[in-house]
């Protein structure tokens, strides 16, 4: 596929000019970075990082599984990765933006390892995620159900924190 490029600049008159250097087949969903300077393109099974300014395409994350579909993915750039949505597993991945690898095997976000019937998806198409609150919102078409995911981190070594006012009753 061909990626265009429209000029929306404030003296842009919406020129458009084709992005030469891309190429990927199969292109299934994409997200831009927080500079607008690159934009990753995920197909069935790969994701590559493409620069805007020239469209010269590199690889970012090789060929994940013969058995792999990635519907969707999305920019985390506070966290410094992607969240990718894989349809066989039912799972979302995160994929580090400065040393990109994925094991569907191992540690998804969502859903637990075993067993795989456990999954809270049965036909995830696409994502969205909210930066400000740190959720991710996943849509499911068979269960016809918008998911809500908190990425939030938390410590839960110490159990439940409880916070008491320390004002005298």
């Amino acid at each position: 596929g061909s990626i265009i490029k429209i000029d929306i600049s404030g003296s842009g008159s919406g020129g458009r000019s084709k992005l030469d250097g891309f190429s990927l087949s199969d292109s299934r969903a994409m997200a831009v970075d927080e500079n607008g300077e690159n934009f990753y393109v995920a197909s069935k099974s790969e994701i590559k990082r493409v620069k805007v300014s020239d469209g010269t395409t590199e690889p970012f994350l090789g060929d994940i599984g013969q058995n792999a579909e990635i519907v969707d993915i999305v920019l985390d750039d506070d966290n410094q990765r992607i969240l990718v949505l894989e349809a066989s597993s039912r799972k979302v991945f995160e994929v580090s933006t400065i040393n990109p690898s994925l094991d569907l095997n191992n540690d998804p976000i969502t859903g637990p390892s075993t067993p795989n019937t456990a999954d809270p998806f049965i036909a995830p198409i696409k994502m969205i995620y909210n930066s400000n609150y740190q959720w991710l919102y996943v849509l499911d078409e068979t269960l016809r159900s918008l998911h809500a995911v908190d990425l939030r981190k938390r410590d839960y070594g110490q159990g439940c924190l409880l916070y008491t006012s320390d004002a005298a009753d």
